[in-house]
């Protein structure tokens, strides 16, 4: 089985495993979807985008039919093809752990058809999941259907999961910064790579390992990139309450040491969307039910829970400090989702400070510039969503720019009422912006006259 124009079948047609075929199309592969939803499945054939993700319709429309098709029947997919990419959902549960039962499904029904096929067949499971389970787990599922079957042999089994950003994922999959195969034997393991040689259009280093490594590494990696970034909010927490403290100029050489790096390091808010919290939690699960002992990864979920309420904390202290109620407060959050440039707010930090808010009596209402009221599903429906191009400055008294993103930072101090309080969460305003009219607090930056005695326990008994 060579590595150039390889039939593949992708299992799960969903915003990662359609562009993940469509990728693979572009390539030079042929590609056979398989999915449940029969309009997910029509607007593929169609050539339709039925998701909103980064160049993923420009790239469908120019695929022919003859590359890249969907269908309902697994039989006819792995029949068809020589690779089987599994991308289902594995949704969190409550503690932690990550529900196999659509990749347990998957699994049957593509050893249903493993049993009429006579050529090496090899599995690649995506969908993340925890340390153990391909092995112990998922591959019993596949050899219930298929006895006459055995692993090594007549089929491989791989576990290589993705490491993409919503809003970038078809640039992601194709220049990774590094890929993990988890193999359960060589012969599986050299077969997916000669695949993803003529995949990626980079040359990323490559790591294989055992299925129980590359399932562990898989969420050490986001784990420690959450770290990474609780530190930096750490260290944003500290600059706001030191006079003089600046949180850029600290990680910006921070990151400069080539043991930190910069990328990940900016102190803002925390993070979010549907990656990072639930795998945080997962090697957190993994810690707990392993007796390991250690508490990182609670630590860094209990701290980033924390920082939206720190923000009304901060609030409710300069509104007090001027005699004012937040329950007596108009508050304008500008930015929703759990990063620009996408639509997606799940765990968005700024849908929970907008719902905080609202549940202490103020008048809040939200705008964005990429999101829509079907993505915010967290987001309290008494609270206003509204376009920037409709936003009326005057009208709030407490501005939150939540969003990184430069757009906001045309907004016009001149606009806003008289004695507006403006936090900005990731110091994203020019360095002209504040005036006597407005009070504006960059998050990260001490002010020395608000803060102007707390230093003193750091340093006088030292003198």
């Amino acid at each position: 089985m060579g590595g150039e124009n390889m039939r593949i079948s992708v299992i799960g047609l969903g915003k990662l495993g359609a562009c993940f075929s469509v990728a693979a199309a572009s390539r030079g592969h042929e590609v056979i979807g398989v999915d449940v939803d029969g309009d997910t499945i029509d607007a593929i054939n169609r050539g339709i985008a039925h998701i909103d993700e980064t160049d993923y319709e420009k790239w469908l429309v120019r695929l022919p039919n003859a590359r890249i098709r969907a269908t309902p029947s697994f039989k006819e997919a792995v029949l068809s093809t020589d690779i089987s990419f599994i991308i289902v959902p594995t949704p969190s549960e409550i503690d932690g752990a990550f529900s196999l039962r659509y990749v347990a499904s998957a699994m049957q029904e593509i050893g249903k058809a493993l049993a009429m096929k006579s050529e090496y067949h090899l599995i690649v499971i995506v969908s993340t999941v925890l340390p153990g389970s391909t092995r112990y787990g998922l591959i019993q599922k596949l050899a219930v259907e298929c006895p006459e079957k055995s692993v090594g042999k007549d089929y491989g089994i791989c576990y290589s999961p993705e490491f993409i950003a919503l809003g970038t994922v078809i640039k992601d999959m194709l220049s990774p910064d590094m890929v993990l195969i988890g193999e359960f034997d060589s012969r599986s393991g050299h077969t997916l790579k000669e695949f993803y040689r003529q995949f990626f259009v980079n040359d990323p280093p490559y790591h294989r390992m055992t299925l129980e490594n590359a399932e562990l590494a898989k969420i050490a990696v986001n784990t420690f990139v959450t770290m990474k970034i609780t530190f930096a909010n750490m260290i944003q927490s500290i600059c706001t309450a030191m006079p003089g403290g600046n949180v850029d100029h600290v990680t910006d050489a921070l990151g400069c040491d080539e043991r930190i790096g910069s990328k990940f390091f900016k102190g803002g808010l925390g993070f979010g969307g549907p990656c990072l919290p639930r795998d945080n939690r997962a090697l957190d699960f993994v810690c707990r039910q392993l007796d390991v002992g250690y508490t990182i990864p609670r630590a860094i979920d209990d701290i980033n829970r924390q920082i939206p309420a720190s923000i009304l904390k901060m609030v409710e202290k300069r509104l007090g400090d001027r005699g004012n109620k937040i329950s007596e407060t108009s508050v304008l959050v500008c930015g929703v989702t759990y990063k620009t440039d996408t639509p997606i707010a799940e765990e968005s930090q700024a849908v929970e400070i907008a719902n905080l808010f609202l549940c202490r009596g103020a008048q809040v209402a939200v705008a964005d510039f990429d999101t829509s009221r079907e993505h915010l599903d967290a987001l309290e429906r008494r609270i206003e969503l509204l376009e920037p191009s409709e936003v009326v400055m005057c009208e709030f008294d407490v501005i939150i720019l939540t969003a990184n993103d430069k757009r906001w930072a045309e907004i016009d101090a001149e606009e806003m009422k008289d004695g507006c309080l403006v936090i900005d969460c990731w110091r994203i305003m020019p360095p002209g912006f504040a005036c006597e009219r407005i009070e504006y607090a960059p998050m990260g930056i001490g002010d020395i006259d608000f803060f102007k005695s707390s230093l003193r326990p750091l340093w006088e008994t030292r003198v």
